[in-house]
């Protein structure tokens, strides 16, 4: 018989071992860590179910089991899966199992084209300002001011600039300072992931930079990415300025 004690302690145990992959994720250079995800030591690279085939690690009155899987798609994310055992893989008393995705790191995601990447239609109103003319997101040719794949609107004296040095100072010129009308698939590699989101907008709260529709307003917020090295402005937007790893974790008898 299965006691609650021993259901706790295995979950728990489960828990030691998604904890030792993450530290071991984020602290490549130490002893016993994930130096490469090109190849992941066995101590984290069981076999899948888990059984008692899997790579036990010792801890207390029993120990885990983990395996580090990397996306084949996006290659900064990682599924960790880990077993609890009591009192070990080969002699289970008891045995949970925790699956958690990790987001490594958000660096080099995408080098978006403009400071204001709109998925649809734009209007540019009132005072906000769009400048990218000190941007550094490209590393070749220039950066634009906004990028949409519907039509793009400019009210005076509202201002969209691009850093197009070759080209005489103006602003809200098409081309130059932005892109109306693009194919939809030019957008596709600037769309974030679900767990990218998670990341975005987790990093965001803690930081105080995530903002919400005013109340009384649209029931959603349009996605934008958004270039940190461009200085830009808009009213009534919704902006998520950077991200932290975050994870999320289901539970398995």
């Amino acid at each position: 018989m299965i006691s609650n004690r021993n259901t706790n302690q295995v979950l728990y145990l489960a828990d030691s071992g998604v904890e030792n992959a993450l530290w071991a994720l984020s602290n490549p250079t130490a002893p016993n860590a994930i130096p490469s995800l090109v190849t992941i030591p066995a101590r984290y690279n069981s076999p899948l179910p888990h059984g008692s085939n899997a790579t036990f690690i010792a801890l207390g009155r029993g120990g885990f089991t983990v395996s580090v899987v990397r996306d084949p798609v996006n290659l900064q994310m990682v599924t960790v899966t880990s077993t609890g055992w009591l009192p070990n893989n080969t002699a289970a008393l008891a045995a949970k199992k925790i699956v958690t995705t990790k987001l490594l790191t958000l660096a080099n995601r995408f080098t978006p084209p403009t400071a204001l990447n709109v998925n649809g239609a734009l209007t540019v109103a009132g005072s906000a300002v769009v400048d990218s003319r000190n941007a550094t997101c490209q590393t070749s040719g220039w950066q634009l001011g906004a990028f949409t794949t519907g039509a793009t609107a400019i009210a005076a004296p509202a201002t969209v600039y691009g850093s197009a040095q070759d080209q005489p100072a103006g602003s809200n010129r098409p081309t130059y300072d932005y892109q109306a009308n693009q194919p939809p698939s030019a957008f596709t590699p600037m769309i974030l992931t679900p767990d990218e989101l998670l990341a975005l907008k987790g990093r965001a709260q803690a930081s105080g930079t995530y903002f919400r529709p005013p109340t009384g307003g649209p029931s959603h917020l349009m996605r934008r990415i958004h270039c940190r090295t461009v200085s830009s402005s808009w009213t009534r937007s919704a902006v998520v300025r950077s991200a932290r790893p975050r994870t999320r974790r289901t539970w398995h008898q």
